[in-house]
């Protein structure tokens, strides 16, 4: 449903695994939702556990709270509580996604209402049948008993008057946030009288709902019960809870939904987190720290150090796990921030209780231009020093270590490629065997530097251009288009620090300096020496252009190919075991294969960018090979002051004779393809090493 959510599930999550050790044997740790200062500490003396076959009640020093869990209703249970029913899920978007896939797994007879676009598409893709299993919104809620209205706050405002006419006598709506009930003087969402209408609230985004019942657990949720004409509607909605993929239930109201929600949102959770984080940085900032200082005791310190010992077992668990010093200043400064900020809370909650908030939220939400808006709302976030700080740092980070490991693996088979196109290679001498690791440590060292500069623009300049699409679209002009320049300007970026080092590499590999008949090979400092002795500062950076023409469509191709192979991957899409005994025997073998694959490809991402990468890498090392050979030549060209032009023309005179055009085109082949496949495998092979841990390394950082 919210962001705020998916925060509030990774706590309960951590407040479970720690529950499991601190409750003794016959008390069931079926309290997700718990605090974790309660969970690990003062469950013992707080807590009395009444169980019965239904439910859990919890005694928390006085105040009892009654807990469902979803083994209260087990599959042949769930499937008789709605044997006769059809649920329409309306909207297919993050939350109603997560759902409907959940209850199609859960063996209920489950439809999709939504509009043509992106959700549609998605939804046929992910297996949902136009005509049979997906409808029009408006021919979904006729076809349903139970309509599951799960479009945004501002849809279901939008399109109410159309849905109502199908919210015939004995239907049950159903929502997973109060909002448009509790709000009904501004949103005019009255439901009809003769219907049920309940809610069950996962709390969580539909992706972490979805990937919890994925992996057997199952998100906590609240429900609650708005109308009850049936007389069951309570017990529909704990076994709708159930059917979604809850794992632990609670009551509350729609009212308490909406307001704790809204408020929690607007809270600590989303709103004073951002609020705080950047009023610490910009009094840092003010007072002469670096952005790298400011953000480390602003960001990074509190969500990868502190807030995780939190989560584990509680405030004053962390406050014991800190030094002495930090204690005493914490113990401190608590209470002053607590009066600073609690009128703000204060004025907060009245704000989403007389519906300011909500009118506001509506208003925004329902403007034509409402995405246009929004984006330059979060333009103003994420274009903000200190997220720039974090983002430029994780990109930098990994490109800075992956590409530095791949050229330290591939780095003999470079100084082979650079020897056979200087025209220096003598065969595979011991001699040459020996020194295939010259200019090793340069060329690491620089790689490092080259790497982080390069991603960390190219990541940022492509997150400028495509704000809402980090993998572009296969084939799409538009999104191709932009990491094409972002491909560009990240190479060019990284130029100052590439350029020096492939010289310095280059003249290394080819014992540029080395004298004749001498068994001493010069050291990268006499390299760097002597060409600014011979060549003055411009030397280090002799080739710069061509290296420049050679790069920048190297970077387009490898790029543009790779982030397209990315996209062709679909999503996995896992069908739970249960369903197969109802379908054809050639139906389930299908099923079977096509889910043993999407498991592999699941349990394989690194293979996936292995194969992505080598391939991509491969194609653009090859084609580039002209530009690589010019380079080459240009860089160990002994010749005072040699041009382009110069080169290319030493190049044509040294390929051999030719008799015809066919002969002419074979010979200049292969006299600037000369070592095409030795740099497309070693493409090949830094590729397939640098993707996988490129893409692990951004994913662990971020």
């Amino acid at each position: 449903m919210s962001a705020s959510r998916a925060v509030s599930t990774a706590f309960r999550a951590v407040s479970r695994r720690s529950l499991m050790t601190s409750v003794r044997a016959g008390a069931r740790p079926a309290i997700g939702m718990l605090a974790p200062r309660v969970a690990s500490k003062a469950l013992p003396q707080m807590m009395n556990t009444n169980q019965t076959r239904t439910m859990k009640t919890l005694d928390f020093g006085g105040d009892q709270e009654t807990v469902y869990e979803r083994s209260d209703y087990p599959r042949d249970k769930l499937l008789e509580v709605f044997k006769d029913d059809t649920l329409a899920i309306l909207g297919y978007g993050p939350q109603g996604r997560g759902q409907a896939l959940n209850m199609r797994d859960n063996g209920l007879n489950v439809i999709i209402g939504s509009r043509p676009g992106r959700s549609y598409d998605q939804a046929v893709d992910e297996g949902w049948v136009p005509g049979k299993t997906l409808f029009p919104i408006e021919e979904a809620c006729d076809k349903g008993t139970v309509i599951m209205n799960l479009l945004s706050d501002a849809a279901q405002t939008a399109l109410w008057d159309k849905l109502k006419p199908y919210l015939t006598k004995g239907k049950t709506l159903y929502f997973s946030h109060g909002f448009s009930v509790v709000y009904n003087d501004q949103t005019k969402i009255i439901p009809p009288k003769d219907i049920d209408v309940i809610l069950v609230a996962p709390k969580g985004s539909g992706f972490t709902v979805r990937r919890l019942f994925q992996e057997g657990r199952g998100i906590n949720s609240s429900f609650a019960v708005f109308q009850d004409i049936s007389g069951k509607a309570r017990e529909r909605a704990i076994a709708l809870g159930v059917g979604v993929g809850s794992g632990y239930l609670y009551e509350t109201t729609f009212q308490k939904e909406v307001y704790s929600d809204l408020y929690g949102e607007r809270g600590i959770l989303m709103g004073a987190i951002q609020g705080m984080f950047q009023a610490q940085y910009d009094v840092l900032r003010a007072n002469g720290h670096t952005p790298s200082e400011a953000f480390n005791e602003t960001v990074e310190e509190a969500t990868q150090s502190l807030f995780p010992l939190i989560g584990e077992n509680g405030m004053d668990w962390m406050y014991s796990n800190c030094s002495t010093t930090a204690q005493r200043g914490a113990l401190d400064w608590w209470r002053p921030f607590h009066d600073a900020a609690k009128p703000v809370f204060e004025k907060l909650y009245e704000s989403v209780r007389n519906g300011t908030e909500t009118a506001r939220s509506l208003d925004k939400n329902s403007r034509p231009n409402y995405r246009s808006e929004l984006e330059e709302e979060l333009k103003e976030i994420r274009e903000s020093e200190i997220w720039r700080t974090e983002f430029l740092r994780n990109h930098f980070i990994a490109g800075a270590g992956s590409l530095a490991t791949a050229y330290a693996v591939m780095h003999p088979l470079d100084t082979l490629k650079t020897q056979i196109q200087a025209g220096s290679h003598r065969g595979f001498t011991k001699d040459v065997l020996r020194g295939l690791g010259k200019g090793f440590g340069v060329s690491v060292l620089g790689a490092a530097g080259q790497g982080g500069t390069r991603f960390a623009t190219y990541e940022w300049t492509k997150a400028h251009l495509l704000p809402h699409q980090g993998t572009p679209s296969v084939g799409d002009f538009g999104t191709i288009s932009a990491t094409a320049i972002s491909a560009i300007v990240g190479d060019l970026a990284s130029s100052v620090i590439k350029v020096p080092r492939e010289v310095i590499t280059a003249k290394l590999q080819t014992d540029h300096y080395r004298h004749a008949g001498s068994t001493i090979r010069p050291t990268a400092g006499y390299v760097i020496r002597a060409t600014l002795r011979d060549e003055g500062p411009v030397g280090l950076f002799r080739g710069f252009w061509t290296i420049a023409a050679r790069d920048c469509p190297f970077m387009v191709i490898l790029l543009t190919t790779y982030e397209n192979f990315k996209a062709l991957h679909p999503h996995p899409h896992p069908v739970h075991p249960h369903i197969l005994d109802k379908l054809p025997h050639q139906q389930v073998l299908d099923i079977r294969a096509s889910a043993a694959m999407e498991d592999w490809k699941a349990d394989t991402p690194a293979l996936r960018h292995v194969i992505d990468g080598g391939v991509s890498g491969f194609l653009a090392g090859y084609i580039t090979t002209p530009m690589d050979v010019l380079r080459t030549r240009m860089i160990t060209d002994k010749t005072p002051q040699s041009s382009l032009t110069s080169v290319v023309q030493r190049i044509i005179q040294s390929a051999p004779p030719y008799s015809s055009m066919f002969s002419q085109a074979r010979s200049m082949y292969k006299a600037f393809f000369i070592g095409g496949v030795s740099r497309g495998l070693w493409w090949f092979g830094i590729c397939s090493i640098f993707f996988p841990l490129y893409e692990c390394s951004t994913s662990f950082l971020e």
